[in-house]
């Protein structure tokens, strides 16, 4: 538009920016066995600051999450945690049940034997078996979270060595150090970040030199972790291209 013979420009600056894609997920979070609501039950979105509780109908919530493939963690007390994957596209609302199986204690005889104890749950067993054949990763059980707990999940990483935490304001990303070949600059230059692999329980977080807030998974909620410094001594399952950057397993309780 001309004023006067002067062009005037309006710029992107001015107007509204478009917003980020987003989109809801609502449901009801039950008891496994007798389809029961659970309520005061915890969602999380994984690398988010997304989550909502359930109400006493066991009815959620989550607004504004991010469109893409989502990890969606659900908690409550007395229930084994369940962590799903969730796509969700742009201006999408998705409607779930979420069934949760209850932890069951036994009471009965005391034995006591001459061995290290286990690590309950069964998804650790698979943490317990390379801690026993000493794969080459470093391994933070039970023992090592627990003086950390209230602390958060960067602060504990930050002490293993071959990390490179990196933090910004709340925020921890985890930086490998060491990139491979494809990723490396001339002599004199600094390397561009080398963002690690993150899992959780198994499930992929971040994979391909994707930053990823370690933060986001709560101090209280882990049991165990491995971290592996490269592909040569991460195990099969989760070794990728990208694994060149490290591998870091998450295990919730």
């Amino acid at each position: 538009m001309k004023l006067g013979g002067v062009v005037v420009l309006f710029f992107a600056s001015v107007l509204p920016n478009a917003a980020e894609s987003q989109g809801s997920i609502a449901g009801r979070v039950l008891s496994d066995s007798t389809r029961t609501p659970i309520p005061g039950a915890e969602l999380i979105i994984a690398g988010s600051t997304r989550s909502a509780i359930t109400d006493s109908s066991g009815r959620f919530v989550l607004r504004d999450v991010p469109a893409g493939m989502r990890l969606l963690i659900v908690r409550a007390l007395g229930f084994r945690p369940d962590t799903s994957e969730v796509e969700l596209f742009d201006n999408e609302s998705l409607s779930r049940e979420i069934f949760l199986r209850r932890r069951i204690t036994t009471l009965g005889e005391v034995n006591i034997r001459d061995s290290a104890p286990s690590m309950s749950p069964a998804k650790l067993m698979e943490f317990d078996e390379r801690r026993r054949s000493g794969t080459g990763g470093r391994f933070l059980d039970s023992t090592v979270v627990a003086k950390w707990v209230n602390r958060k999940t960067g602060d504990l990483l930050s002490t293993v060595p071959g990390i490179d935490v990196q933090r910004q304001r709340s925020a921890a990303y985890l930086n490998g150090g060491r990139a491979p070949p494809s990723m490396r600059t001339g002599t004199g230059f600094r390397p561009p970040p080398c963002y690690m692999d993150v899992y959780l329980d198994g499930a992929p977080l971040a994979l391909g030199n994707t930053a990823f807030d370690v933060n986001s998974i709560n101090m209280a909620h882990i049991a165990a972790i491995e971290v592996y410094s490269g592909a040569a001594n991460t195990p099969a399952r989760y070794n990728r291209t990208s694994a060149g950057c490290g591998v870091v397993l998450l295990w919730t309780k």
